[in-house]
């Protein structure tokens, strides 16, 4: 019983919700459309136009009619994008044009680029060969006789380039470029590749390079000053100098003007005493950099102070202290050489403690004069 009534129960729950659910509508039947209104190869039925597809249509009919016109017509239907640009109609090319000194004689059959070629007569007698292109937009006058640049080669007559003026091409060509025969400020011709002209790597004939010599006699760069001239050497001008030391040196004069020459050489000497702290002929530095086991690039034992005696066949332990070097002894095995090195090193030790000590005690005395 208790079943049947489980069962009832679920029957009763099913029946409710199906009469809540909507029915679905079925999908209508397609009605079968009569030959009179089939669509038509463009997708819409007869009898009804296709606003969608007007414009492909009007692109075809009038690429139908660019087709039906002949060659010649194509050319004159419109202006090309060249004459729009420039705004003019370029002239139409044939027999007996003339341009300037040139008069077109008879078409080559030749093409260069997609252009006719044309053999065109100068006022000298001469013949030259011009495409149409050349000779619409007029760039080339003569046949050579009267311009010096040739047909198809720039024109820089005239143009500066740093210090040097472009005064005609010369019949050299070197690295692919027509050489131009140059005029420089300082009066001195050269000739110049227009490559290395355009480009900026030549500026002049080489005075730039040279420069000329100056009056520096009682001028002072750092701590020289210059006593008088000394003549060139290697090219370039040389200058007595003396230091504020006392020492007389030769200085160059585009050291001078560079910087890079400020002394007789005390002023390195100084820099690097004082980069090396030196003290009673030790140097903290290099004591420092041993103690956090950085090598000289010369080591080739990777310890400080210990090396390979070859003809001995032996490895040698020393030390260096305040400018006196110490002989730690000769070992067969290198780590005895290593230990030995390591016992010298206490001396070092001590020696950086006192350094230490003595800086703190500067460095205070410097604070309490400041306060």
């Amino acid at each position: 019983m208790n079943f049947r009534s489980r069962n009832s129960s679920k029957t009763g729950k099913k029946m409710k919700s199906e009469e809540k659910r909507p029915e679905k509508k079925r999908p209508e039947e397609k009605k079968a459309i009569p030959n009179n209104k089939k669509r038509n190869p463009e997708g819409n039925q007869a009898g009804e136009p296709n606003f969608e597809k007007s414009e492909t249509r009007e692109r075809k009919l009038k690429k139908n009619k660019a087709d039906e016109l002949k060659p010649e017509q194509r050319k004159t239907a419109g202006p090309s994008r060249g004459e729009k640009a420039s705004g003019k109609a370029r002239p139409k090319i044939g027999i007996g044009y003339r341009v300037a000194g040139l008069q077109v004689e008879e078409a080559t059959g030749q093409r260069k680029n997609g252009y006719m070629v044309w053999r065109c007569r100068c006022g000298c007698g001469g013949e030259i060969l011009l495409d149409t292109r050349c000779l619409q937009r007029g760039t080339v006058t003569d046949c050579g006789c009267m311009s010096r640049v040739k047909p198809g080669q720039r024109d820089i007559t005239g143009q500066r380039f740093g210090m040097l003026t472009a005064l005609e091409p010369t019949e050299q060509i070197l690295y692919e470029s027509v050489v131009w025969r140059c005029i420089c400020d300082c009066g001195n011709e050269i000739h110049v590749p227009l490559r290395q002209l355009t480009l900026g790597y030549r500026k002049s004939c080489g005075c730039l390079s040279h420069p000329s010599r100056k009056d520096y006699i009682g001028r002072r760069f750092g701590r020289l000053t210059v006593t008088d001239y000394a003549g060139k050497c290697a090219g370039m001008h040389q200058w007595k100098c003396v230091c504020d030391c006392g020492r007389e040196t030769v200085v160059g004069q585009t050291r001078l003007q560079s910087g890079k020459t400020k002394s007789c050489g005390c002023l390195q000497s100084e820099i690097y005493r004082k980069n090396l702290k030196l003290i009673d002929g030790t140097s903290v530095t290099i004591l420092e950099a041993g103690k956090n086991h950085r090598l000289i690039a010369t080591n080739t034992s990777g310890h400080t102070g210990v090396y390979r005696d070859k003809k001995r066949s032996k490895w040698i332990a020393q030390i260096t202290f305040k400018g006196k070097t110490y002989y730690l002894g000769s070992y067969d095995d290198k780590l005895e050489a290593v230990k030995a090195r390591e016992q010298g090193e206490e001396m070092h030790e001590d020696f950086l403690e006192w350094y230490y000590n003595v800086t703190r005690q500067e460095k205070t005395c410097a604070a309490k004069n400041d306060i």
